[in-house]
Order: structure tokens, then C-alpha cells, then sequence
């Protein structure tokens, strides 16, 4: 059966797309699938105008004839019909190659700080909400919590002329891929993870006052922060900043619930936050693995907070026992990350998946935080 060609001409790539809107040259995005998918997960500040509504009237709005548009599905192929009839109609539109399954392996890059000893990377996958790191000096970096497409931190540390010596997961993910073990497969790096969660291949030990050094100087030095998990681990950078992975984020903290010991989790969250991060000094930046909805607001800015406006938040006003009851309960009120305990299986290592599957395996957003 022979397959129809597409026109180039109505189709944009993720990469063309994301350059577009980080310019400031944002279209009018328009999203063809179903409400329901929508609201579950969508780019931007897109509007949802389903596939079968768009084919069967004519009531796609008159104006965005002045505009440039951009039609988005979940892979590409509805956009695409959907572009080539709004074509047809005379509108300046494009459909995204690939959808929101390509648009997740998107990478927005950007300097969170940088002083005479270090430079501290964000690399943000603005689909999926993950935030990942790579911190380098003195012709080495570390990364942490690479997502698993490596392919951005070998480029980055070919574009830096340094090497990747160390990789760091700040605990056990639920909501994707690591590519941590394959990242060190393609460097040599050294690969560290806490002893306290369920892996089941070998890693160096990351474990409570763990340093990382470049040089003659500390750079990194962990700090045991449970209650996402039992191995989570904050890594403060030097009177800097502090790497929190998913025990707090900007517009949250992390969940108790996705290893089915709330309360038990949610005293050790309870800990962490007050005794651990709560007490670091308040001019210091927090730095998380995740963030919410990434907004137009968001491109050529860290997403990162104060720890001084951390201090600030009511949840650190609960006692003990009112903050387990909020964490429990917030947790059973908020939708856990799709596919979470097969995710976990895999980055433990008691599972194996192709890269298509672990594609499809990802596709949704992060659940990871309770507000």
C-alpha cells in the first residue's frame, strides 16, 4: 500500500516550534483532541478545538486568519488532517510533527547561577515538567537527574568541552525514565543513588553528608531528605543554592503516596521540610526536579524559588500531626502519575523496556507534588 506524502509546508518541528515560542514569536496553538485528553494534559496557552468538531463545521474561528497557527494532537496525525483542511480554507496554519508524544523529548536550556568555581545548568522538558542538571567546573560536570534522552547532556558537555564524571538520580522516579544508567554506559561516569530505595543493580552509594568534589573543591554535598521517598536526597551547592529533586517544589511539596505508606512517608516529608531544608540559609535558592505547567512565562527564566519564600509558606505552619493529615489526604485528592509503579520497576531495574514503549510510557504529565 503506498503511502500518501506529506507536505512539508503545513508541518513544523518540535525544535522549529520551541525556537519559535522561546523568540517570543508565539502562534495561536490550537490543540485537535478530545476535551477530556486536554484537560489532562496540554502545551501552553493552547486552546482545544477536537479533530471531529474542526472537520465537521465550519465554525473554527474567522479571525485566526490574521494569525499563524499551530495545530497540535497527541502524534501528529489528526493536526496534520486538521492543518490540511484549515489550509484549504485559507489559513496561515502548521501542524506539529510528532504531537505532544514529540513535543514531550523537547529540552528548554538555561544558566541557573554561576560563580568563579561552578556553572549550574537547567534542562527543562517542558512537556513533561521534568527539570534535570548539569553542573560543571574546571573541565568536569555532573548531572543530575537525566531524563532518558541522554542525547542533551553528551551534546551539552561537547559544547562546554568538559566531561561527564559523575551522575547523580536524587531518588527513585515515578513519573519517567532515567537515563542515568545509560548516560554512564555512554561516558564512564560514576553513577550514585541512595542505598534507601528499591534498586536492584550496582551504584555508588549516595547516603548523608556524600560530597562531590571537582578539583580541590566541594561542590556538592547531599543531604538525606525522605518522605517522597525513603532515599530521596537534597544536594546542597556550596551557600548557593539546593538541588531538592521532588521533596519541594516551587508551587509544592512532594507526595507522600506513591509507595502506599502515606503516613509513614508523610512524617518523614514532615522532617525533611522543617529540619532539613527550612533551616538552610534563607538567601540560598531551591532548585526542584519538577515543575507545574510550563508557562510562556517560564522560557529564558530558572525555574527556581527562595528558600527565604519556602520559609514563608503556610504548610510549614502545621504541626506535626495536621501536616500528615493534609499530606495523606491532599495525596488521595490528587490523580497519581500514570503508569507510576511500572515506571518505578524500571528505573529500580527490575524492568526492562524498549524505547518505544518507555515513549508511551511517559506520555502525561508529572504528578509528583501536592500543593
Amino acid at each position: 500500500m503506498r503511502t500518501m506524502k506529506r507536505n512539508s509546508d503545513i508541518e513544523i518541528s518540535p525544535e522549529r516550534f520551541h525556537k519559535k515560542i522561546q523568540s517570543g514569536d508565539v502562534p495561536i496553538i490550537v490543540d485537535v483532541r478530545n476535551a477530556k485528553d486536554f484537560a489532562d494534559w496540554n502545551l501552553l496557552n493552547s486552546i482545544n478545538f477536537p479533530i471531529m468538531k474542526l472537520m465537521k463545521s465550519k465554525d473554527f474561528p474567522e479571525e485566526f486568519k490574521d494569525s499563524e497557527i499551530v495545530l497540535i494532537c497527541g502524534k501528529g496525525k489528526d493536526s496534520y488532517t486538521g492543518a490540511e483542511q484549515l489550509h484549504s480554507l485559507g489559513y496561515n496554519v502548521k501542524s506539529l510533527a510528532g504531537g505532544m508524544t514529540a513535543w514531550n523529548h523537547v529540552f528548554d536550556n538555561i544558566e541557573v547561577t554561576s560563580d568563579s568555581d561552578l556553572e549550574l545548568i537547567q534542562l527543562r522538558r517542558v512537556a513533561k515538567g521534568c527539570l534535570s542538571y548539569f553542573l560543571y567546573s574546571n573541565g568536569e560536570a555532573i548531572v543530575i537527574d537525566p531524563a532518558h534522552n541522554v542525547s542533551p547532556y553528551v551534546k551539552m558537555a561537547e559544547e562546554k568541552d568538559v566531561a561527564i564524571t559523575r551522575i547523580i538520580d536524587t531518588h527513585l522516579h515515578a513519573d519517567h525514565i532515567s537515563g542515568a544508567r545509560d548516560l554512564a554506559q555512554k561516558t564512564g561516569a560514576e553513577y550514585f543513588v541512595s542505598p534507601n530505595d528499591p534498586y536492584e543493580f550496582e551504584f555508588n552509594q549516595l547516603k548523608e553528608d556524600t560530597t562531590f568534589s571537582i578539583g580541590n573543591k566541594v561542590l556538592l554535598h547531599a543531604m538525606s531528605t525522605p518522605g517522597h521517598t525513603p532515599g530521596s536526597t537534597s544536594l546542597r551547592m556550596k551557600d548557593l543554592g539546593v538541588l531538592t529533586g521532588d521533596i519541594l517544589f516551587i508551587d509544592g511539596i512532594g507526595r507522600p503516596d506513591l509507595a502506599n505508606k502515606s503516613a509513614e512517608f508523610a512524617k518523614d516529608l514532615y522532617y525533611s521540610l522543617h529540619q532539613r531544608l527550612a533551616v538552610l540559609p534563607s538567601n540560598m535558592f531551591y532548585a526542584p526536579a519538577h515543575h507545574g505547567k510550563f508557562t510562556l512565562d517560564h522560557f529564558n527564566t530558572p525555574l527556581v524559588s527562595a528558600i527565604q519564600t519556602f520559609k514563608e509558606n503556610s504548610i510549614l505552619q502545621k504541626n506535626e500531626n495536621a501536616f500528615i493529615e493534609y499530606a495523606v489526604q491532599t495525596s488521595q485528592q490528587t490523580k497519581q502519575p500514570s503508569s507510576h509503579q511500572t515506571i518505578r520497576q524500571v528505573n529500580s531495574g527490575k524492568l526492562i523496556l524498549s524505547p518505544i514503549q518507555i515513549g508511551e510510557l511517559e506520555i502525561g504529565p508529572n504528578r509528583c507534588a501536592i500543593g
